[in-house]
């Protein structure tokens, strides 16, 4: 009979399996959209915040490959956005998108959430971050 090992690690995907992140994400959008009236201005004159949720959806129907790459979606629809709206795009994607990641990363209860579940050490490979012992 084979020996088995002991478990050394059980990984989950934070996002929805162990908390719900609509809270956090809604907050981070609303953040980023703000900081793009900051950088863009002419941008968020001509497009809602929900005028571009629903060109991320459209361009998420019509490129399905992108649905586990919600970075490049983001960025690309920014990216068109300032262009309809007159602007050279530059690096005001990656500005605002560094703005939604820093809101995206405000999680409030991850000391609870260890607490909860038992968990020694919590780690997030998109926002490069590790919380435990």
């Amino acid at each position: 009979m084979a020996r088995r090992g002991c478990v050394k690690l059980v990984a989950f995907d934070l996002d929805d399996t162990l908390w719900s992140t609509a809270r956090v994400i809604g907050r981070a959008v609303e953040k980023w959209y703000k900081h793009l009236g900051i950088i863009a201005p002419r941008m968020t004159a001509r497009f809602s915040m929900e005028d571009l949720a629903a060109r991320s959806k459209s361009l998420l129907t019509e490129h399905p490959e992108l649905k586990h790459d919600l970075t490049k979606v983001r960025l690309r629809v920014t990216e068109e956005a300032c262009v309809e709206s007159g602007m050279e795009a530059g690096d005001i994607p990656a500005k605002a998108f560094a703005e939604f990641i820093r809101w995206r990363s405000e999680v409030d209860d991850l000391s609870s959430l260890l607490i909860k579940h038992k968990a020694p050490t919590l780690l997030s490979s998109n926002l490069n971050i590790l919380i435990g012992p």
